[in-house]
């Protein structure tokens, strides 16, 4: 089914075919409905108990054909090396690396991680390099004023002071496109300005990642330290002058207003096309990391290590250091131990053994349903129209309660 089609059912089971018995929905209020909808039909596929044969994710083909759409792989070579995380009686210094997940990450389905492994068990040459993260705050929150309008581009310096837009859609950017990767210039986006390192290791870092609340966005540049003119610059009204025009507004009259500003909001409203700037005047804040590279030495001593390939097991917070004492159950080259925290993945490796990468099987959030845009569901087109019963379910509940109590029927009607 088509955005459209979504729409016209809706109205259709809400209406009682045409009957109007009920106010005029608006696109946007079924574009809400219909959201609510996916958001919960994916978590009762998820969840083993969000049905009455109470069965988890993969665990009947049509749970499986349900959801196959948003299985995503994910592989990243960046980690952050924490130190050594714990000292255990039995396995010696064991070490942390952190890895982030994607912003569109939802539910985890397994972790892979590649790992280099001496047989000898002795300790590995590391190639380390530090790294400086610096982290430009863009608001999300429409300016006052501005009614209807939505954030059409977005304009940083670049090493001469001159602003070029990084990202840019002609109606206005979604969230879907603003946490994705379309971004210019090597800069990523991030849902936190403190995704390096955790005041569990470091004290010099006053708090941990905070929740990410959809009212603004961090876009991430990460270099080399004593990288020359790396980073996010402040706006250089003089270079605007001598250019005589910015890219995506044009010919300025005034580039001095500009100066010192380290961002340009651009805001559109699709309706007229009407464009306001918005500027940004907030500087940059920065973390550390120190990223970790097994070496392998280039004698015929590189015949003792080994790549694996391996599964890595899960251990609850409070069970971790048990499991690490533990001699039988304790983090090894072909089980690597994981948690979670925050927005992070942490392995828990040993002196002889690194992880080189980390790959995630999840299930990603689906885009966001908007009729406005033309976007429709992601889901697979056999559950469209359970989507749809479902958001008419809920209006309908909306409008006389309790017409229908759709939190405690739908567990039995899932399957």
């Amino acid at each position: 089914m088509t955005v459209e089609e979504m729409h016209i059912a809706v109205n259709l089971g809400v209406q009682k075919i045409a009957s109007f018995q009920a106010d005029a929905l608006l696109p946007e209020e079924i574009d809400y409905e219909l959201n609510t909808a996916v958001r919960r039909f994916i978590s009762q596929r998820y969840n083993t108990q969000g049905n009455k044969y109470r069965r988890g994710f993969e665990q009947s083909q049509k749970r499986l054909d349900d959801l196959r759409h948003l299985v995503e792989d994910y592989t990243s070579t960046t980690n952050s090396y924490m130190g050594v995380g714990y000292s255990s009686q039995t396995s010696g210094n064991i070490d942390v690396y952190r890895y982030k997940f994607p912003n569109d990450y939802m539910f985890l389905v397994n972790v892979l991680s590649e790992i280099i492994y001496d047989c000898r068990e002795e300790p590995l040459v590391f190639n380390e390099q530090t790294y400086t993260k610096e982290f430009l705050r863009i608001p999300l929150t429409l300016p006052n004023l501005l009614e209807g309008y939505k954030l059409q581009s977005i304009l940083i310096a670049n090493p001469e002071g001159i602003p070029e837009v990084v990202i840019s859609h002609p109606n206005g950017l979604t969230y879907d496109q603003l946490i994705g990767p379309f971004y210019q210039r090597g800069i990523r986006p991030s849902l936190s300005n403190n995704d390096s390192f955790t005041d569990r290791y470091f004290d010099t870092v006053s708090a941990d990642s905070p929740p990410a609340d959809g009212n603004e966005l961090y876009l991430e540049l990460m270099y080399k330290q004593n990288t020359p003119r790396a980073g996010f610059r402040p706006i250089d009204g003089n270079a605007i002058a001598q250019n005589g025009e910015i890219e995506g507004i044009g010919d300025v009259n005034d580039a001095m207003e500009y100066n010192g500003a380290y961002a340009i909001l651009v805001w559109v409203n699709p309706a007229t096309q009407e464009t306001e700037e918005v500027l940004s005047i907030v500087g940059p804040t920065t973390n550390f990391i120190i990223s970790r590279d097994p070496r392998l030495p280039v004698t015929d001593e590189k015949d003792y290590y080994r790549l694996y390939r391996t599964n890595c097991k899960f251990s609850q917070q409070d069970d971790i250091y048990a499991l690490l004492d533990d001699p039988f159950n304790s983090t090894n080259q072909t089980g690597v131990l994981y948690t979670i925290q925050e927005t992070f993945v942490d392995l828990y490796t040993k002196e002889f053994f690194a992880p080189r990468s980390i790959q995630l099987k999840y299930i990603r959030k689906p885009a966001s349903i908007d009729k406005r845009n033309g976007i429709g569901c992601e889901l697979p087109e056999h559950t469209h129209h359970e989507i749809v019963e479902m958001a008419v379910k809920s209006i309908l509940e909306g409008f006389e309660s309790p017409r229908y109590q759709t939190q405690s029927s739908e567990v039995l009607e899932s399957e």
